[in-house]
């Protein structure tokens, strides 16, 4: 009795039955590797697509808030050029006042100053060179407070106009152009601002 067959044929049937096998592993494997392929392609355009959805949303929200602050901008630089000119305004009128401020004007500003300090002894400041003290007799009767005891000084720091001080130097009253204009600038302010706002003062 014969146990075992022809072992050239066993060996062929062994070597098919492996063949056979490793062709369905490859084929699994090769399947496997397609979906896995797939899967990863999928998951990369899911990637690609959030991140350009992210990148456009971001996008639209920065756009949005640079239209929303366009206007405050545009106030900002609007109010930024109006200050420019108020400034150029004011330096220009100090200027042309110091270069008006003599005789009979000086000797106004001069009273005035001595009226606010009250009494009837002054020191009278003046800006150098312009002859304060030789107005003594117009500041007497512009200040109209009788005779007055005048000193006089010349003060370097001074623009135009005047400043007086008691004798004792208690009391001063500052009446020097840029300290009246000080004092007047905030109404001017107002008033000069409407006036040029209502123009247009370019980019």
């Amino acid at each position: 009795m014969e146990l075992i067959g022809d072992p050239g044929e066993l060996k062929r049937a062994i070597l098919a039955d492996a063949a056979r096998e490793a062709a369905a592993l490859e084929a699994a494997a090769g399947a496997e590797a397609a979906a896995l392929l797939a899967a990863a392609e999928k998951e990369a355009a899911a990637r690609e697509a959030a991140a350009l959805e992210a990148a456009r949303a971001e996008g639209a929200r920065r756009g949005e808030m640079l239209l929303a602050a366009a206007p405050a901008e545009a106030a900002r630089r609007r109010a930024a050029r109006l200050e420019a000119l108020l400034e150029t305004v004011r330096r220009d009128a100090l200027a042309l006042a110091a270069a008006e401020c003599r005789g009979p004007a000086l000797a106004a500003l001069a009273a005035e100053a001595a009226a606010g300090v009250g009494g009837r002894a002054f020191v009278l400041t003046g800006a150098p060179g312009a002859g304060l003290a030789g107005l003594a007799a117009e500041i007497e009767k512009a200040a109209g407070l009788g005779p007055l005891e005048l000193r006089f000084e010349e003060d370097p720091a001074l623009a135009g106009g005047a400043a007086a001080r008691s004798a004792d130097g208690r009391r001063r009253w500052d009446n020097g152009l840029e300290a009246r204009l000080e004092r007047l600038w905030p109404g001017l302010r107002l008033e000069l601002a409407a006036r040029l706002d209502g123009g247009d003062h370019g980019g």
